[in-house]
């Protein structure tokens, strides 16, 4: 680790130790955390209170312990779940844009979007992308987030689409025209893999018109248990070729690598 001349934020140290020893302990009350921190306890009570606020811990009424909230473990569940994929995905994917040339990515379902995890790229880096692990992928308009909601089991994708409606995106806009959508998604399952909307550019926020890579896209899902854990694709110049070109040449190879994927994560359960 590069040494830095910066001190550390005292305040922020503690609340952490707080947040570990809870962990360690599952739950403590706070003379039990004052004994096993030696913080004082009016330092604890401003500690646990902004944690309380930031949903990473609560309190039980019946024994007045504090608790690592489950939102905090769902977060580690989700950590844990992703490294798991990235590690099965990432050499395969690498191996697929090797002979192929073309840019691959993995993406997991969130809330309203799919999040970027990996990215592998060919040889020729694509200057003009603005990908990068972490990102929010727009989920009703591009290849990913489409084959997540066409292949995804009945009751998780009408959860999935009731969190869109609900979304105060304007580019989830969408999602109220279920005529539509229903159209989208069984064009999707009907040729097998998700592509971009004609108005999505690669940004989670604008239109086409006010950003475009120049990118096209086609993605298939990654099942394991009959739930898709993460959508996997292949990237190239949009100019260059159609997506049905690109599906009659690689699409066996992109089925194949999801197959690997949702094998090897079965293997390590």
């Amino acid at each position: 680790m590069y040494a830095r001349k910066v001190k550390t934020i005292r305040a922020l140290e503690r609340g952490i130790d707080v947040l570990l020893e809870l962990e360690r302990a599952r739950a403590a009350t706070l003379h039990e955390l004052h004994l096993r921190t030696a913080l004082p306890k009016a330092t604890l009570t401003r500690i646990l209170l902004t944690l309380e606020r930031r949903g990473l811990v609560w309190q039980r009424v019946a024994d007045t312990k504090y608790r690592p909230s489950h939102s905090l473990k769902e977060r580690a569940r989700h950590i844990e779940e992703a490294d798991r994929i990235v590690e099965a995905a990432s050499p395969l994917l690498a191996a697929l844009s090797a002979r192929t040339g073309l840019a691959a990515h993995v993406a997991l379902p969130r809330d309203e979007w799919m999040e970027m995890a990996e990215l592998i790229r060919p040889n020729a880096p694509l200057a003009d992308t603005h990908w990068r692990v972490g990102r929010k992928v727009n989920m009703l308009k591009s290849g990913l987030g489409r084959a997540y909601l066409a292949f995804s089991s009945a009751d998780e994708r009408a959860r999935a689409l009731e969190r869109l409606r609900r979304s105060a995106e304007p580019s989830n806009l969408d999602a109220g025209n279920t005529a539509w959508v229903k159209r989208v998604l069984d064009e999707t399952r009907k040729c097998g893999y998700g592509v971009r909307d004609p108005s999505f550019g690669g940004g989670y926020f604008q239109p086409i018109t006010e950003y475009d890579d120049r990118m096209a896209g086609m993605a298939v899902p990654v099942i394991c248990d009959g739930r898709v854990v993460c959508c996997i694709n292949v990237l190239w110049r949009r100019r260059a070729a159609t997506a049905e070109q690109i599906a009659k040449r690689y699409l066996k190879d992109l089925r194949a690598v999801a197959d690997e994927i949702a094998r090897q994560l079965t293997d390590r359960k």
